[in-house]
């Protein structure tokens, strides 16, 4: 999970609406959260935006795969020079 936090009041509501649904003509800073959602979502993430009364908070969820260590592990050579 990774929190960008924004000093009250935040982002405007109206580019947190335009950032889930693109529309042709949007401004540069809707546009590259248009983009960052997307990217977010292509991995099978989620972003949330929360509006506290101090704070607003961009929330990014992403479950990463856990890689799988190899049963035959390379051994250290023994070769001497």
């Amino acid at each position: 999970m990774c929190r960008i936090v924004h000093p009250a009041p935040g982002v405007p509501e109206a580019l947190i609406q335009e950032m889930f649904r693109h529309n042709p003509g949007v401004s540069r800073e809707v546009l590259g959260l248009y983009i960052c959602q997307k990217l977010v979502k292509t991995m099978s993430g989620t972003v949330q935006y929360l509006r506290e009364a101090d704070t607003s908070s961009f929330i990014i969820l992403i479950e990463f795969p856990v890689a799988q260590l190899s049963s035959k592990r390379s051994k250290p050579s023994t070769s001497k020079f």
